[in-house]
């Protein structure tokens, strides 16, 4: 099981039928890991690389349906993952 903390820093677009954005950053990763060779649970800290993009096609202003990639590097725990996303935009 592992758990992070990640600062990001990324650009975004925003126009009448479209809008994504990206970011990455630096991460800290810890949790703790079972070792076969010793039979027991060990924790470590890591840093890592966080990167996330959210793409939505907006065909009325307020509403947008699209999907968000997320991805995250370090020396124990990597992975990456796609999912559809809805979006909803409140006017005043």
């Amino acid at each position: 099981m592992s758990k992070s903390l990640s600062v990001g820093y990324g650009s975004q677009y925003i126009d009448r039928f479209v809008r994504y954005s990206a970011s990455a950053g630096p991460a800290i990763i810890w949790g703790y890991d079972w070792s076969e060779s010793d039979y027991h649970d060990y924790s470590y800290t890591k840093l890592g690389l966080i990167g996330h993009a959210q793409f939505y096609f907006t065909p009325i202003k307020e509403f947008g349906v699209g999907f968000e990639i997320v991805g995250s590097y370090d020396m124990i725990t990597s992975g990456y993952g796609i999912k559809p996303s809805i979006f909803f935009q409140r006017t005043l």
